[in-house]
Formats: C-alpha cells, structure tokens, sequence
C-alpha cells in the first residue's frame, strides 16, 4: 500500500469514526438532553402548566360504555410512577393516556462578558 493510499483510508477511517463526521461540525440535534420524569415534573409545575386539582374525564371503557372518572397530571403522573398495570385497567389507562408529555426546549445563551 502506498503511502497516498495508506492516507486515503486513513482519512475515511477518521471520518467515519468521528462523532461530528468529517467536516468536524456540531449539528443542533448533538445537543439533546433527556430528562427524568421527576425533572419534567417539577418544570411543568413551576411553569404553572401541572394539574393538581382533579377534574371530570370521560372515557370510553373497552365494554364500549362511557365512563366518568377524575384526572389531574399529577395523579396520571403517580399512575405511571407506581403501578405497572396501568395500561389493563380501563380508568387508569384514559388518565395515563391523558396526560401530555411534550418535549421542552432548553436554551442556552452565550455569555461573552466572562
């Protein structure tokens, strides 16, 4: 193998073994970061955007009725936390199903004055 060639493949290996491909460059998906759900819960409560308080939910039961149970984020929350048999209860299955987890997006500001 001669030496260009020993280069070349070098630089393929490097490039393919780099975590910000050949170009070296920090694509803005680098920067996800996931958080426990304690995390997200405590966030969403101090943006005011958690339920506490129970209100009336309806949902359709696998019997094909309608049912009316009471929900809030924080009893979904408890649901998913502590009982693994969630998704085979009817009632506990709508309050999980009801509670919205969206991702939140963090920020990160230069700051040049240090």
């Amino acid at each position: 193998m001669t030496d260009e060639d020993r280069d070349d493949v070098q630089k393929q290996v490097d490039a393919s073994t780099s975590p910000y491909g050949a170009d070296k460059s920090i694509n803005v998906s680098d920067a996800q970061v996931l958080i426990r759900p304690e995390a997200y819960r405590k966030i969403r409560a101090q943006l005011g955007q958690w339920s506490f308080k129970k209100t009336k939910l309806k949902y359709k039961g696998r019997d094909g009725k309608i049912h009316t149970t009471y929900y809030s984020d924080e009893e979904a929350y408890n649901i998913l936390q502590t009982n693994p048999n969630w998704i085979g209860d009817d009632e506990l299955y709508a309050k999980v199903q009801k509670l919205q987890l969206f991702p939140l997006k963090m920020t990160y500001f230069e700051n040049s004055s240090v």
